[in-house]
């Protein structure tokens, strides 16, 4: 165990009053790390060595949580009043303050000098106050010292008391010496040993009527959770048996639905292809049919003009020899021209062909006259 330092009010030899005045920092920083080390060794020693500080202000930043975890660690039972999921200040502060007046109570703190007791409050302790942090980690170490170390011995003249006959378990008798013990204090740890034999029998006996009840309402507590678990389990595996039947059905249920929403996007597709290659279709023959016209047309035209140039030529020559020719040149031009204009008003295909077939067979005509 580490050698406790002298408190910090304690006058300092002069060499090391002139390095303080000389390099406080210095000084400051040595504290502070011999503090850190004289943490861990503690934490060490209490099972807590891999939560080790690296520094004294991850040690400022953890000491409430640290100050209740050590207690409870100490004395094996969880303290009152504290708050187990801190999240202000107040609350760290809180509970340092709790574990510091549960420390003055276990170890009769009774100091002459008001300052060094009131110097260990919550609020300093989180505020950094390395003294006040100091004397927390002086009363753990006593404590610890005062439970593993001096009460060994008590334990050992207790062990020879004869507790087997009473039926009591030696390892929680020595507890409960110890605890005892710390509450009177160390002035009075003897005479409190005296005590606890006398009372011991009593104890005991209370102990085991204790036992025998508690044992009495936990047969009838046990027998009765076996009975709820069996029906709880039986309703368990209903509720599951019957979550299963639904999960297959409604299984069932979606793979009919699902076959018939596939069935219907198959006849909307089907059916979509068969509007979009008849639109095709009717497409194609619209494009054939104007492609037709327009040759048609294409074709009527020149024959129109071939028919119109032979006739100007064939009247050209006969008004030089019939005046009567001339006269039914001029009729049969003004019924070509209604003819053509009866063509243009027609929009089949057929009616384009006879055109075609009446033209062609007045032009042969006219050529052979």
């Amino acid at each position: 165990m580490s050698t406790l330092p002298p408190h910090r009010d304690a006058s300092p030899p002069p060499s090391a009053q002139l390095s303080v005045s000389n390099d406080p920092v210095s000084t400051e920083k040595k504290r502070s790390d011999h503090l850190v080390s004289d943490t861990n060794a503690l934490l060490s020693k209490m099972g807590f060595g891999d939560r080790a500080f690296a520094n004294a202000a991850d040690l400022v930043a953890s000491v409430s949580s640290m100050s209740v975890a050590l207690y409870e660690k100490l004395f094996q039972f969880r303290l009152r009043n504290v708050e187990r999921v801190p999240r202000t200040r107040q609350d760290y502060e809180h509970n340092a303050q709790v574990v510091a007046d549960a420390l003055r109570g276990a170890l009769l703190e009774q100091s002459n000098d008001g300052d060094t007791v009131d110097e260990l409050t919550g609020q300093r302790l989180c505020a950094g106050d390395l003294g006040s942090i100091r004397r927390l980690l002086m009363m753990l170490e006593q404590v610890y010292t005062l439970l593993f170390e001096e009460s060994h011995e008590v334990g050992e003249r207790l062990r020879d008391v004869s507790l087997a006959s009473l039926g009591m378990d030696a390892t929680a008798t020595e507890q409960d010496v110890r605890l005892h013990r710390i509450a009177i204090g160390l002035e009075a740890r003897n005479e409190e040993e005296k005590q606890l034999r006398h009372a011991m029998n009593h104890l005991l006996d209370l102990e085991k009527e204790k036992l025998r009840e508690e044992h009495r309402l936990t047969t009838s507590v046990l027998k009765q959770i076996q009975k709820e678990h069996a029906e709880r389990e039986q309703a368990m595996e209903n509720f599951y048996a019957n979550q299963i039947q639904l999960v297959k059905e409604q299984t069932r249920r979606e793979a009919k639905e699902r076959e018939l929403v596939e069935k219907a996007q198959r006849s909307a597709s089907e059916k979509m292809m068969r509007e979009l290659r008849h639109d095709r279709e009717n497409e194609l023959t619209r494009l054939l049919q104007e492609k037709q016209h327009l040759e048609e047309t294409r074709r009527f035209r020149h024959t129109s003009q071939m028919t119109q140039l032979l006739e100007k030529t064939e009247e050209h020559s006969a008004r030089r020899t019939d005046a009567f020719y001339t006269a039914a040149m001029k009729a049969r031009e003004r019924h070509t021209v209604n003819n053509h204009q009866h063509i243009q008003r027609r929009t089949s295909l057929k009616p384009y062909r006879t055109s075609m077939r009446r033209s062609t067979t007045r032009l042969a005509t006219s050529t052979l006259k």
